[in-house]
């Protein structure tokens, strides 16, 4: 899908068809070494972290409001040197965390929700 919509454009502006096939490729690898690594963690190490990720991940929410340049007219990426991105991509996994943690840890049968 990513060589039928992107081949004709990246053959006339970058000189090969497969340009965004191979960005692609590469970062599906990098994506599934990292879920590899991950499954490899006890799950107990991610509780440990879960309130300090969503902290950073509220700072990074309210910085990119700060720094985070204007793209047509919105405010969502952080760019630091080569690396770009988007901080409500990380809140979504921070909050999942850090809720299933306070679930986790308060057992006690819920009444209410």
């Amino acid at each position: 899908m990513v060589f039928s919509a992107s081949a004709v454009m990246s053959e006339e502006r970058f000189g090969s068809a497969y340009l965004f096939v191979r960005k692609q490729l590469a970062w599906d690898c990098l994506g599934l070494i990292a879920m590899f690594l991950c499954f490899r963690l006890d799950y107990h190490r991610w509780q440990r972290w879960a309130y300090m990720l969503l902290g950073w991940t509220m700072v990074a929410l309210v910085a990119v409001l700060v720094i985070g340049p204007v793209i047509k007219g919105a405010r969502r990426w952080i760019h630091l040197g080569p690396i770009s991105f988007q901080p409500s991509e990380m809140a979504k996994l921070a909050l999942i965390l850090a809720l299933a943690t306070f679930l986790d840890r308060h057992k006690k049968p819920r009444q209410r929700f």
